[in-house]
């Protein structure tokens, strides 16, 4: 059974960025030699930290920081400098490497396929995502230890890969080996959280599906608006405090118009309908006898794979023009899903194993409908 990334490829260096990663392979030979010429003509130690010595550090560094922007790899011979050690920033690049890069294109069909979304990570509480997939069975329901103890480790798992993941970007970012990034969720349309995109100082682009465009406008329109509110909440009048109170209380209404609008998808709907007659052929007891379909839900929203990737900042996801921006995907996470439930959404398999490494699948012993 497939994962998200099950059907996404690595985007392939083009004839043209091979050509020109060759220009800046010859530009570090050509600086190599010049290097140790000059050092052993006039029997110079040169420091990396200072004067000349730092003039060539530098150029050295931009041109492997081009390479790697051009080809997303560091030669082996390059790896150590031509000051005959390896710096800190080169270590980052091989652990950028290891994050397969995609085109944008192919996150936003996937997006279009299952009416997902394409949020920063500024507007998802992406801490309380993770603890879904320990927290489901913290009610009243009996479970083994190995189970539970199972989905501690996958939570833990998954919450380290996504802070190396951002780690690593920002690192690369700091040494100015990277542009500025964004960093991205591909998921379903429940985790939004419109409050956190109103309380975020930055503006950031987003993408809804193309079944979600009516939701997407009236965003649109109500959300420049409650964010010039919520600047105005800085006040400490009563009257600003009971303003910010009452848009508290509008976004947690309109977080329920979010969830109630993805539970009307017609693929959400299906499979809980199908879950649902499964139950109720198998006779099964349901604690207190009932099912709660809110309950169902949270289990479906679980079970999608959530990918996380970065992007250049100055990349606009909602434009066509950027389809062909290449995201570094960080992690993809969930358990693995029917592949009748992808190919009835019009998806095909790819199977490109250069995402196994990014890719963390959960198997929810755990996860039980009574």
């Amino acid at each position: 059974m497939p994962v998200l990334t099950n059907f996404l490829s690595v985007q392939e260096i083009s004839e043209k960025e091979a050509t020109l990663g060759q220009k800046f392979v010859n530009e570090l030979t050509g600086q190599r030699k010049a290097f140790k010429d000059l050092t052993r003509a006039f029997n110079l130690e040169l420091s990396p930290y200072s004067g000349f010595g730092h003039e060539l550090y530098e150029k050295e560094k931009g041109t492997l920081v081009k390479l790697f922007d051009t080809t997303n790899s560091i030669p082996e011979e390059f790896k150590a400098s031509f000051f005959e050690r390896s710096f800190e920033y080169m270590g980052f690049f091989d652990e950028l490497s290891r994050y397969p890069i995609t085109n944008l294109f192919q996150l936003k069909r996937i997006a279009d396929a299952l009416s997902f979304v394409i949020l920063p990570i500024e507007y998802v509480n992406i801490d309380e995502i993770f603890k879904m997939y320990y927290m489901a069975d913290k009610d009243d329901t009996e479970v083994t230890w190995f189970s539970h103890s199972h989905t501690i480790l996958y939570y833990s798992r998954i919450r380290d890969a996504y802070y190396l993941f951002r780690q690593s970007i920002d690192s690369c970012v700091k040494e100015n080996l990277i542009k500025p990034q964004n960093i991205y969720i591909l998921a379903p349309l429940s985790f939004y959280d419109a409050w956190l995109e109103v309380k975020n100082e930055k503006v950031i682009p987003k993408y809804f599906s193309n079944k979600l465009f009516s939701l997407s406008t009236t965003l649109g329109i109500i959300l420049p608006t409650q964010r010039n509110l919520y600047k105005m909440t800085n006040s400490n009048s009563q009257n600003i405090r009971e303003m910010k109170e009452t848009m508290e209380a509008n976004f947690d209404m309109l977080k329920q118009s979010i969830e109630d609008c993805h539970s009307r998808i017609d693929w959400v709907e299906k499979t809980v309908n199908r879950i649902q007659n499964v139950v109720a052929s198998q006779q099964v007891q349901l604690r207190e006898m009932k099912l709660k379909q809110e309950k169902l839900e949270t289990m479906l929203y679980c079970l999608l794979d959530p990918i996380i990737f970065a992007l250049d900042a100055d990349i606009d996801i909602s434009k066509r023009d950027s389809n062909n921006a290449k995201a570094r995907i960080g992690l993809c996470f969930g358990p693995e899903m029917p592949i009748d439930f992808f190919v009835e959404n019009g998806l095909t398999t790819i199977f490109d194993k250069r995402f196994d490494q990014v890719t963390q699948i959960f198997h929810p012993q755990n996860i039980q409908l009574t």
